[in-house]
C-alpha cells in the first residue's frame, strides 16, 4: 500500500524512514508529527524547504498482504490546505496510474461514516415487505427507491439488493419518499451526502488543476453548475460458491467520480492491466473511482477504471456508493487547456443524455458508452482526419448555449427522474421509461 504524505526537510525524511505504520491511528499520528516538523523547519528559516515538499512512500503492514492489494494509493488529505501542491501531485499520479485510490482525513467524521453504514445495514435487515414499501416501479416512472435482489438480477445482472436516490439538486430529490425506518436514516444520509458531494467536487477540481485546467475555465464552471449527485446503498448476501457468480458485474461508472464506502467484508475489486486487485476495506477511508466523464474532459489523461463486486462465502456485504454526474443537457468534451495540435481532441462533444442513450444501446453488447463519441484519431485514424470531425470544446459559445438551452421536447415529457443514472441504463423516451 502507498501512503502519501507531504515531507519537509531532512528531519522529516529521517522520521518517515524510521516509522512503522500499522493502522489508521498510526497514519494520523504520523500526519500530526509531520505538521510539527514542518512548522519547526519554517520557524528556523527553512521556508524554501517548507514550500517544496517531497512525496515519500511509507510501507504499511496493517492489512494482510495475501488478501488485499497494497499498491492502490491511500492519500492523506489532512494537510491539503497547507501542502496543496503535494497532495494534488499525489492525486494526479494515483488517478493516472490506477484510476482508483482511497482517501483518509477527507473531512467526513468517522461518526458520519459509521452512522451511514449503520442505517444501511438496519434498512436491509428489515423484512422484505417493509422494504417493498419503498420499491422502484419502472412502469409508473418511479426509478428512485428500493430494488430487490430478484429485480437487480433481472435488470442489471447484479446479485444484491439496492436502495437508490438522487441527493442533488434539490428539485430532483424526493426526500419526502425516503425511508422513515430506520428513524435516523434521513438525517444521517443527508449529512453523509453533503460531505461526499463537497469531497468529490474538491477532488475533481484538484485533478483538473494538476493537469493545468484553470479554476476560471468554463470546464470548471460547468462542473459546479450542472451536477447530479446519486446515492446507492447496497446489500449482498453470502454465496457458498463466490467464484461462480459476481455480486456486481465488471463495469465502468458513467460518472465524473464515484465514492464508495465498504464495510469490513470488502469485496470491491478493480482491474488494472488485465488483472483484478482487491481493494482493502480501511476503516475511515473512502474509495474514489474515476468514471467515463472525467476520462472525456481530461482527454484520456485519466481513464475510467473497470471494477466489480465479488461475494463472500460466509458473510453478507454492505456498501454505500455516492457519485456525481453531469445533468442530461450538459455538453461534455475535452477541456480546451488539454487540446492542441500535439494533443487533438479524442472525443466529439456530446450531451450527457446522448451518452446515456449510447450506454443503454450498448449495455448487453460489451461496448462502452464512450465508443460512439471517439474521434477517428482515437480509433486509429490520423490527426488530419480527426481535425475534420466536430471538435467544439466546452468553452465554445455554441456548447455553452446548448448546455443551458432546454432540449426540443414536450415539457410535459420531461420528468425529474430523467436525470437519474448510475450504472443502470435508464432511458426516457416519449415519457416512457425503458430499462
Amino acid at each position: 500500500m502507498v501512503v502519501w504524505l507531504p515531507v519537509t526537510g531532512k528531519d522529516a525524511e529521517e522520521f518517515l524512514n524510521s516509522v512503522l505504520i500499522r493502522n489508521e491511528k498510526d497514519v494520523e499520528g504520523v500526519s500530526k508529527e509531520m505538521k510539527l516538523i514542518a512548522a519547526h523547519s519554517a520557524s528556523h528559516g527553512h521556508e524554501e524547504v517548507a514550500k517544496f515538499p517531497l512525496l515519500l512512500r511509507v510501507r504499511s503492514t496493517f492489512l494482510p498482504r495475501s488478501e488485499y492489494c497494497h499498491d492502490i494509493p491511500l492519500i492523506d488529505l489532512l494537510s491539503l490546505d497547507h501542502r496543496q501542491d503535494a497532495t494534488t501531485a499525489a492525486l494526479v499520479e494515483a488517478a493516472a496510474c490506477w484510476g482508483v485510490f482511497q482517501v483518509v482525513n477527507h473531512g467526513l467524521p468517522t461518526s458520519v461514516l459509521e452512522g451511514a453504514m449503520a442505517v444501511t445495514k438496519e434498512f436491509f435487515s428489515m423484512p422484505e415487505e417493509e422494504k417493498q414499501a419503498y420499491a422502484q416501479d419502472y412502469e409508473s416512472g418511479r426509478v428512485q427507491g428500493y430494488k430487490s435482489t430478484l429485480d437487480s438480477i433481472r435488470m442489471t445482472r447484479t446479485l444484491g439488493s439496492q436502495l437508490e436516490y438522487i441527493l442533488q439538486p434539490e428539485p430532483l430529490s424526493i426526500k419526502d419518499k425516503w425511508p422513515s425506518t430506520p428513524a435516523a436514516y434521513k438525517d444521517v444520509i443527508e449529512e453523509f451526502g453533503k460531505g461526499v458531494y463537497k469531497l468529490l467536487v474538491r477532488i475533481v477540481e484538484l485533478l483538473l488543476a494538476g493537469l493545468g485546467v484553470s479554476k476560471t475555465s468554463k470546464t470548471n464552471r460547468m462542473l459546479k453548475g450542472n451536477l447530479i449527485q446519486m446515492l446507492r446503498l447496497g446489500s449482498y448476501e453470502p454465496c457458498p460458491q463466490p467464484e461462480m457468480v459476481v455480486g456486481f458485474k465488471p463495469h465502468l461508472d458513467h460518472t465524473f467520480l464515484t465514492a464508495s464506502v465498504q464495510d469490513d467484508i470488502g469485496g470491491l475489486e478493480v482491474n488494472k492491466d488485465g488483472q483484478w486487485y482487491k481493494v482493502a476495506p480501511i476503516p475511515g477511508a473512502i474509495v474514489i473511482i474515476l468514471g467515463d466523464q472525467i476520462q472525456t474532459i481530461t482527454n484520456d489523461n485519466f481513464k475510467a477504471v473497470q471494477h466489480r463486486v465479488v461475494l463472500n462465502p460466509n458473510s453478507s456485504r454492505n456498501s454505500i456508493v455516492c457519485a456525481i454526474t453531469p445533468s442530461s443537457d450538459t455538453i461534455v468534451s475535452p477541456a480546451l487547456e488539454l487540446v492542441d495540435d500535439a494533443h487533438p481532441a479524442l472525443y466529439h462533444p456530446y450531451s450527457y443524455a446522448d451518452f446515456r442513450l449510447a450506454t443503454f444501446q450498448n449495455w448487453y453488447t460489451g461496448q462502452e458508452g464512450l465508443d460512439k463519441f471517439r474521434t477517428q484519431l482515437h480509433q486509429g485514424g490520423t490527426a488530419d482526419q480527426a481535425s475534420k470531425s466536430p471538435t467544439i470544446g466546452l468553452d465554445s459559445p455554441l456548447n455553452i448555449i446548448a448546455a443551458i438551452k432546454p432540449r426540443n421536447q414536450n415539457p410535459k415529457s420531461i420528468q425529474p427522474h430523467q436525470d437519474f443514472d448510475f450504472q443502470t441504463p435508464i432511458l426516457l423516451k416519449q415519457g416512457t421509461l425503458v430499462a
